[in-house]
């Protein structure tokens, strides 16, 4: 989850926040446990970290980082294997 942190941190300056961006890092830090009990998109702290990633790299894909592409496709395929199938 600290890793979600740092990304979060990433985002922030991706989006170009000042004072927001760590606003952000500390309510993600202080909220870790809210948001693992949940029960869709934030169950897991890995899937909570790839959806950051995520989201950083669409960011810096629109910014011309080349890698971004290989990222999003890597990172969409990680999330998938730590969501169980549910029945």
């Amino acid at each position: 989850m600290s890793m979600t942190v740092v990304v979060s941190y990433a985002i922030g300056r991706a989006l170009r926040w000042e004072h927001h961006g760590r606003f952000v890092c500390c309510d993600i830090g202080i909220l870790t446990m809210a948001l693992q009990a949940t029960t869709e998109l934030f169950s897991e702290p890995a899937v909570a970290l790839c959806v950051a990633v995520l989201i950083w790299a669409i960011l810096r894909w629109s910014a011309g980082w080349k890698y971004a592409p290989i990222v999003i496709g890597l990172t969409a395929g990680a999330v998938i294997q730590f969501r169980p199938t549910r029945y």
